[in-house]
């Protein structure tokens, strides 16, 4: 076994430090939009309305399949947690 240690996990997975950090920022937002949902106890059909996404992302979104996601699917949410509609 490799005793290889990492300032974080990103840096284990993708050498290019761009997509790593790519990764680190999709990894972030995901966080911040499924928190969102959960603090609001939304289900799919209002998260897919408040957000104006469909329902297919919407799914994947709150799924967190982070390898079927596309950065520009998931909504800016300020940091105040609150996304005016």
């Amino acid at each position: 076994m490799d005793d290889t240690s990492f300032e974080s996990i990103w840096d284990g997975i993708e050498e290019d430090p761009i997509k790593r950090e790519e990764m680190k920022e999709l990894s972030q937002k995901l966080i911040q939009f499924r928190e969102m949902v959960r603090r609001n106890d939304w289900d799919l059909d209002t998260t897919a309305s408040h957000f104006q996404l469909s329902l297919e992302v919407t799914r994947v979104l709150m799924e967190g399949r982070i390898t079927d996601i596309q950065a520009d699917w998931i909504p800016e949410i300020p940091s105040s947690g609150v996304r005016p509609i």
